[in-house]
């Protein structure tokens, strides 16, 4: 491993527990450099700014999650079972990424707008969810539609 990876990796690797606990307004590149034992100018080299490190780290998250979850969203399985997929997949990247549930709810509470935006540069991902709101919407509509028939 060169020398250059391990010193990208490190950077990356603070910043994503920095933003995970900290959020983004709460993390400074000062920061980051110290947790990863750099200097400023590197992690500028690298990354150029707070927030092209953030969209990255939030990007690369979003990926892992749209390659797992497109192909249950977009499968023709049963509604319930669609569910349950979707779970267990979520369930599986949170183990294997401990640091992302905080990292996204913090974000989603702090600054949805930002996060709407990058999710929306996930086309695909995008309109494969758009199209699981339907679903949900038509699966609601024969809850309620059976609910007042049984009464």
């Amino acid at each position: 491993m060169s020398h250059k990876y391990d010193k990208e990796q490190l950077i990356l690797d603070s910043a994503r527990k920095l933003f995970a606990t900290k959020g983004y307004h709460g993390t400074t590149t000062e920061y980051i450099a110290n947790v990863a034992n750099v200097n400023k100018a590197l992690l500028h080299y690298y990354f150029r700014s707070k927030n092209m490190l953030f969209e990255l780290i939030l990007s690369e998250v979003l990926t892992q999650i749209s390659d797992n979850l497109i192909k249950i969203l977009n499968s023709n399985i049963l509604f319930e079972n669609k569910i349950r997929q979707i779970v267990s997949a979520y369930l599986d990247i949170l183990l294997q990424h401990l640091y992302f549930a905080d990292f996204v709810i913090h974000e989603l509470t702090s600054n949805p707008k930002r996060m709407e935006t990058i999710v929306r540069g996930h086309t695909h991902f995008f309109r494969s969810f758009l199209k699981f709101q339907i679903e949900i919407r038509k699966e609601l509509k024969l809850i309620e539609k059976n609910r007042y028939y049984s009464i």
